[in-house]
């Protein structure tokens, strides 16, 4: 098992789209994604304003402009990434940054994010803003280490933090 990510750009209610139930199975028709309310105040409750900028009430069908997936990992190749970007923002490492009482600052969303988490534009600006700003260093911290892989890594995630800023939304499965 692991994590995939799924970015979203521009998403709008589709309430023309039969509404479902979370248990029947299958994949939605192309170009919609459905929300489902629990999950969200899930995510709230764990997490409040990481859903920001959704409007699940509004539908839980929502159609979308445009969607990007990639696969994050194994769960442990996935944490050993999330070190590495620790290192490169300034946290030290990841478990530096789970010691701390305050976690505000470069990619903390991301840090504490979980499988089935979702994010919605807001949160994903910000991410994107933290990638654009630490791009040089993950480079240099890349090339040092002889790891092309995390700083591929690194550029998906920008990618899919700058869709999702656009009217969109993150989500880890």
């Amino acid at each position: 098992m692991g994590l995939d990510i799924t970015a979203y750009r521009q998403l709008m209610a589709a309430g023309d789209v039969p509404v479902r139930k979370a248990h029947e199975v299958g994949p939605p028709p192309d170009g919609i994604v459905f929300f489902w309310v629990s999950e969200l105040k899930v995510v709230e409750r764990q997490w409040p304003g990481g859903t920001r900028g959704l409007r699940p009430r509004d539908a839980l069908a929502h159609r979308y402009a445009d969607s990007f997936t990639f696969r994050a990992g194994s769960y442990h190749g996935h944490a050993d990434w999330l070190s590495w970007l620790a290192k490169i923002s300034g946290w030290g490492s990841f478990e530096q940054f789970w010691k701390r009482s305050k976690r505000k600052g470069p990619f903390c969303e991301l840090l504490e994010a979980e499988p089935g988490v979702i994010l919605g534009p807001s949160v994903a600006k910000k991410l994107a803003q933290d990638f654009a700003a630490f791009e040089g260093q993950a480079q240099s911290m890349n090339v040092a280490e002889d790891d092309d892989d995390y700083f591929a890594k690194y550029l998906e995630w920008k990618k899919a933090c700058e869709m999702a800023a656009d009217g969109g939304c993150l989500q880890l499965h």
